[in-house]
């Protein structure tokens, strides 16, 4: 059957955003220890009582999350109690959720999560409400469970019982049932979690230190060193050039914390590996989407953008939009791509200079567009980067509210006008045509108004140019600038090309082939990476590295510093596309990999952008020979919303190849 600790995780489990309900992270941790001691309690491997917890059968039990802490408890000199115990076994909290998500995932309970961390149950399970333990027998899901022993005259099941005074403890069914049946069922709650000496000690352990720490007055608190600054601007004009690389100096010389200030803005800035690792595993006990700019952006679209929603509103609207954003979406789209950058690629002049970034983000952002709403975007595309930069600069200085309001509203016209025809247009059909984004999107509007509403729908269908026209466009100019940089890849990426295309378009299977394409392509991600950080609200204070984050203050993950660090990347300064291969793999080393951001708001195209780079890519070389203008061009980083290569980065064909085939 289930374990303590498995259920306890099922029940503390949000379905609608795929995450744990808000609980301190503390306090899970401690719930998640107490589980483990009632799964060692219910086999028999130890016993309690208000003093001491013993072992009385050191037999192993095959389990790798049980038997290292019997083997703990087994091996220890003195007689502890379970607070004690609880207290030891709360460090291994991480360790202990992860072995539980993975074995809900082999027992076919939960699929695997998303790059984002977030859990769903198979369909299996959520629609028949039962599931499979290790030995494979079937119980009714946990939450059923629970409350016919809470609601029931019943006496409990001891495991049952035990998740009670578990949850119980974590504030648990003030969040699952209402004020009034919690008042009728606090009674029975108490007495079930009392029932069993066992469950009474773990819970009232779970309860005094999980009060004890929540009540701690920390009065030894180190000062987070500060970035020096300059009057009224701050360290503005040293980010401004290369935001990565100012993070990446603060990291090298103050460590994985530290403070600077943005005009009239300061934030503390977390950084390093294990700045990522916290943002990828702890994000959802601490932080949100930072509230400031996301008013904003909400007041010029005139609604909420999926990009700055939280909780289960975000997780929700993500569900509505995967699909349209997905690889499989742009896999299934390769041809309409490939005649994308076709055209494109006949408008080009022979050997006249081309601007670098301007060329490039108008075939991508025309491709995902066209794929993922079915319209042209390259009339909208400037009218869509000037709107978002306007907001983003009144954000720092609200001052440009009143001078730039006029403009704002004149591009707010113009977006709208468009916004309403592709909704119109929409709203008429696709017989002749795949569904794609704006079709899921009118498509839950239709199944759920209130959710859905007309104003999130209208926001929300315009997702393909606010996410694309500052993202995969200046990944694109980098994977440019770096394939111009080297002609010995180039050479390799055509040959894989020709390969590609040697029996006309190219299909998924095709592309994945072109190993030397993929691996050149998380090369320029790593190196040119164009959103090094992301802006969070602190909703509850945390310790991290040795410093208290209060609760209420803005702060900034730099997630792309682990990109330009040695231990992370040996040699980082160098382009190396082998450091992919197998046997090496850096990227694969914890927290050290992130281009497409990290944690619960990490980028829901990934896979549609790395699949549409390589059509590019491949593509393009399939049909010209580009060179650099001018030649001694070297890489100068931009920083508006996202990083991009100076104007100055342009190219020209030097001849045309082979198109077709």
């Amino acid at each position: 059957m289930s374990t303590v600790t498995e259920d306890f995780l099922l029940l503390l489990l949000d379905e609608s955003s795929g995450t744990l309900l808000p609980v301190p992270e503390r306090t899970i941790n401690l719930a998640f220890a107490g589980a483990v001691l009632m799964d060692l309690q219910l086999s028999g491997r130890i016993d309690t009582d208000l003093d001491a917890l013993m072992p009385v059968d050191p037999t192993p039990l095959g389990d790798n999350l049980l038997d290292p802490v019997l083997a703990e408890i087994v091996a220890s000199e003195r007689q502890r109690d379970s607070t004690w115990w609880v207290e030891r076994i709360s460090r291994q909290g991480d360790e202990i959720y992860r072995g539980a998500v993975d074995r809900l995932v082999e027992c076919g309970v939960f699929a695997a999560p998303d790059d984002d961390g977030r859990l769903a149950m198979t369909p299996r399970a959520a629609r028949a409400r039962r599931y499979s333990g290790p030995d494979g027998a079937a119980r009714d899901e946990v939450n059923l469970r629970v409350m016919r022993a809470i609601f029931d005259d019943e006496p409990p099941d001891p495991s049952d019982a035990a998740l009670i005074g578990l949850a119980d403890a974590c504030g648990a069914f003030e969040r699952k049932i209402s004020a009034s049946e919690m008042e009728a069922a606090r009674e029975r709650i108490r007495l079930c979690g009392s029932l069993d000496p066992v469950v009474r000690a773990v819970a009232l352990a779970v309860r005094s230190v999980g009060e004890t720490v929540a009540d701690e007055v920390r009065i030894h608190s180190r000062a987070i060193p500060r970035v020096p600054s300059l009057p009224l601007v701050g360290s503005l004009p040293h980010a401004f050039g290369d935001l990565n690389g100012f993070f990446t100096k603060c990291y090298l010389r103050f460590g994985p914390v530290f403070r600077a200030r943005f005009l009239n803005k300061s934030f503390t800035i977390l950084a390093g590996p294990e700045a990522n690792l916290f943002m990828l595993r702890k994000e959802r006990f601490y932080l949100r989407a930072s509230v400031g700019h996301a008013m904003s952006v909400h007041q010029a679209l005139d609604g909420e953008i999926m990009l700055y929603m939280n909780g289960s509103d975000h997780a929700r609207m993500r569900r509505e939009m995967k699909e349209g954003f997905s690889r499989a979406s742009m896999e299934r789209s390769i041809p309409k791509a490939v005649e994308i950058v076709r055209e494109q690629i006949g408008g080009w002049p022979l050997d006249k200079r081309l601007p670098g970034l301007a060329t490039i983000k108008n075939i991508l952002v025309e491709q995902a567009t066209r794929v993922t709403a079915n319209i042209s975007a390259l009339d909208r595309v400037e009218d869509t980067e000037k709107l978002l930069h306007l907001v983003a600069l009144q954000g720092n200085l609200p001052v440009l509210k009143f001078l730039l309001g006029w403009q704002q509203r004149r591009l707010v016209r113009r977006i709208e006008a468009a916004r309403s025809k592709m909704l119109a247009d929409h709203r008429a059909g696709h017989r002749n045509r795949n569904p794609d984004l704006i079709d899921n999107l009118l498509e839950a509007h239709r199944n759920d108004p209130v959710f859905m509403s007309e104003t999130r729908l209208r926001t929300n269908s315009f997702a393909p140019f606010v996410a694309l026209v500052d993202t995969v466009g200046n990944v694109g100019a980098f994977m440019l600038y770096f394939l111009l940089k080297h002609p010995d890849l180039q050479e390799r990426i055509r040959a894989e090309a020709d390969n590609a295309f040697a029996e006309g378009v190219p299909d998924a299977g095709k592309l994945a082939d072109a190993d030397v394409a993929h691996r050149f392509i998380m090369e320029a991600m790593r190196m040119g990476n164009i959103a090094p950080a992301f802006a969070r609200q602190v909703v509850t204070g945390f310790d991290f590295e040795g410093y208290r984050i209060p609760a209420g203050q803005g702060i900034i993950l730099a997630t792309g510093v682990t990109h330009s660090l040695p231990e992370c990347f040996p040699e980082p300064e160098r382009f190396d596309i082998d450091r992919y291969l197998p046997g090496r793999d850096e990227h694969k080393r914890p927290g050290a990999y992130a281009p497409f951001g990290l944690g619960l708001h990490r980028c829901l195209g990934s896979g549609f952008a790395s699949t549409q780079l390589a059509v590019t890519l491949l593509t393009l070389l399939r049909d010209v020979e580009i060179e650099m203008d001018p030649p001694d061009y070297r890489l100068k980083v931009k920083m508006a919303l996202a990083a991009r290569p100076s104007g100055k980065f342009g190219f020209r064909v030097r001849r045309l190849r082979r198109a077709g085939g």
